[in-house]
């Protein structure tokens, strides 16, 4: 930004490796959420740990090559064995929240879907 460039107000400059790369807001967003998550990474542990009967019917949608895939069936095996309602989603080939891709990913879509259809069957009981 030194040179005098200028960047829309959805858009930064940040610094990798002695380049300037304009980052999107989403990209901004993302990293928040991703510094978020490390520092919630405790609570999250103790939350695997924590008593979790009482809790609504639950449904989890985890991507079977999602680094959090064995957190959330250890989570869905504790929310079972507590008598929550669980359903457990493990889609094939699936990243971390793919369903956010849903524009330009048919998994997404459906995953959507799915979520859209177990809501509205909890609602409608």
């Amino acid at each position: 930004m030194a040179d005098g460039r200028t960047w829309s107000a959805d858009r930064v400059i940040i610094a990798v490796g002695g380049t300037d790369l304009a980052v999107s807001a989403y990209s901004q967003h993302s990293s928040l959420a991703f510094q978020a998550a490390l520092c919630l990474r405790d609570k999250a542990s103790q939350l695997l740990s924590a008593t979790v009967g009482g809790l609504p019917p639950t449904l989890i949608q985890v991507g079977s090559a999602e680094t959090l895939l064995a957190d959330a069936t250890r989570f869905a095996e504790a929310a079972g064995a507590a008598e929550v309602p669980v359903t457990l989603e493990i889609w094939p080939q699936m990243i971390h929240a793919w369903p956010v891709w849903n524009a330009h990913l048919e998994p997404g879509r459906r995953a959507l879907a799915s979520a859209g259809v177990f809501i509205r069957s909890r609602l409608a009981a």
